[in-house]
């Protein structure tokens, strides 16, 4: 399973499947799941291509979800070249979440070679776009199914996620006072403005929360900019704020509270996105099942934690879906020039889902 599991992830990364390009990986998948005797079927996404759907029900007992999309390969300028190193393979959506697609597709092999074809199991296995952008592949899914629970594949480590974090991305805009570059004194430089005005962030009360298996409510810069090359001292500059939203925090209440201070400083904002947190009850029954399919499969009972970041699961879990994440691979790596994924975890995360579909 292993030398399988190399394989199909090395043949899925050069697939290349960026937000908004995913057709020819999701025909993969599709020639792939017909080929093990599987019916297939398609949910046309507004505005992107559309979700595949393995073994299609209405209505199915489990539903496992995995996007195919990943962010674009390269990223400030650095792609992330396919590579092997022992047991790490290398390459953009490696972690997120093409090792989750590999377990997936393990999976449905190893059910086969015990007799319990998928098809013949009260479960759907989904394959949703644009995840990695506005996540309309998951809200047509979550519209158009009802499955009783959810399990969403993403990079955990293994761990059974079930609290998720929300976020909140705000854009900053800074004025400053012009001035030539050799006279910072008769000016004010947005570009310092603006970074006064991040370190004083930091020091609100709804970012020094914690959640006990997300952590702290951190936010992150993704772009920061002002000024330019010229002797002049920037009259503006502009920030594009991440903050991570934990589960118990109330969103409207951090809104007002970041709008109160962001005003108080003398700088404009917009609110760019809000997607909420949320956690299930450890004794929800797909977290249970599951905890025990990681006991049968690796032999201990599977970790509670956290997701750090959105994911798919939120779609569902607002539509009243039960949803747990869980996958291999580690978050922190994706996106990012190294981003791997250890095969033996692939083959584990493999076995968990095998025994969590033999429950049924």
């Amino acid at each position: 399973m292993e030398r399988l599991a190399r394989e199909e992830l090395l043949h899925l990364l050069h697939i290349p499947s960026p937000s908004g390009a995913e057709e020819r990986l999701l025909s993969y998948l599709e020639t792939r799941f017909r080929a093990l005797g599987l019916e297939t079927g398609h949910l046309p996404v507004p505005g992107s291509s559309y979700d595949l759907l393995v073994n299609p029900l209405t209505a199915p007992r489990l539903l496992i979800d995995t996007h195919v999309d990943t962010v674009p390969d390269i990223i400030e300028g650095q792609d992330c070249p396919v590579r092997v190193q022992g047991d790490a393979i290398y390459g953009r959506g490696s972690a997120d979440a093409k090792g989750s697609l590999v377990a997936v597709i393990l999976a449905v092999e190893m059910l086969r070679q015990k007799g319990r074809p998928v098809r013949n199991l009260p479960m759907t296995l989904a394959f949703t776009v644009d995840e990695e952008r506005e996540a309309r592949g998951s809200e047509v899914l979550a519209d158009s199914l009802a499955p009783l629970e959810a399990v969403v594949m993403e990079p955990t480590g293994l761990t059974v996620a079930v609290a998720e974090a929300g976020s909140l991305v705000v854009e900053v805009t800074v004025t400053g006072i012009r001035a030539h570059g050799s006279c910072p004194d008769a000016g004010e430089s947005a570009i310092s403005r603006t970074l006064a005005i991040l370190e004083r962030i930091h020091g609100l009360p709804f970012v020094q929360e914690r959640h006990p298996l997300v952590g702290p409510a951190d936010f992150n810069v993704r772009y920061l900019c002002g000024g330019s090359e010229e002797l002049a001292v920037a009259g503006l500059c502009r920030a594009l704020l991440d903050f991570r939203l934990l589960p118990g925090q109330d969103v409207e209440a951090v809104k007002r509270e970041l709008g109160e201070f962001l005003v108080a400083s003398g700088v404009t904002y917009r609110v760019v996105e809000t997607s909420p947190p949320y956690q299930l009850p450890e004794g929800e029954p797909v977290v249970r099942r599951l905890r025990q399919a990681c006991r049968q499969a690796l032999g201990q009972e599977g970790r509670i934690g956290g997701m750090v970041s959105w994911t798919d699961a939120e779609n569902l879990f607002s539509r009243g879906i039960p949803a747990v994440v869980f996958g291999p691979g580690r978050l922190e790596v994706a996106h990012t020039p190294d981003e791997s994924v250890n095969i033996r975890e692939i083959v584990a995360a493999a076995r968990v889902l095998v025994e969590l579909a033999l429950s049924l």
